[in-house]
């Protein structure tokens, strides 16, 4: 007679539940853990010293990768900032420029009209001027 390891705990369940003798020692066999496959505390730990070996590569690298995305973002907004201090410098200077060739442009008819109407009306507000209240010499 031959002795099998079969997983017992699930083989009274199994016939608990009315299940074959058959079926239920195949399903009990079945079920028994491969023991050959179980890792020993030393293998974890091994396992997990080059995890952690791996990480600090892994972030070792991703900090180069950052330091070189904000190199490259600083000169970029280094050169958008020349450029708009140029343009900004350049656009100024041809409005100097067109504001001294140019010349002034004279009012038209109607907002001269505008203008001396505007000029007689304020007048009459104007208080009127004060005489000082000794003489002045004359120069």
């Amino acid at each position: 007679m031959t002795t099998t390891a079969i997983n017992l705990p699930l083989y009274r369940v199994l016939r608990a539940l009315n299940v074959s003798e058959p079926e239920a020692e195949a399903a009990a066999e079945a079920a028994l853990p491969d023991l050959s496959q179980l890792a020993t505390k030393e293998e974890l730990r091994a396992e997990i010293a080059g995890v952690r070996a791996d990480l600090k590569v892994e972030a070792s690298t991703l900090r180069t990768e950052i330091s070189g995305l904000r190199t490259e973002i600083a000169q970029t907004v280094q050169r958008q900032t020349t450029w708009l201090v140029t343009a900004v410098v350049a656009a100024t200077g041809i409005i100097i420029a067109t504001q001294r060739i140019a010349p002034p442009a004279l009012p038209t008819d109607a907002v001269r009209a505008v203008v001396e109407q505007t000029v007689r009306n304020l007048q009459p507000q104007l208080p009127p001027a004060t005489q000082p209240s000794r003489p002045v010499p004359p120069p």
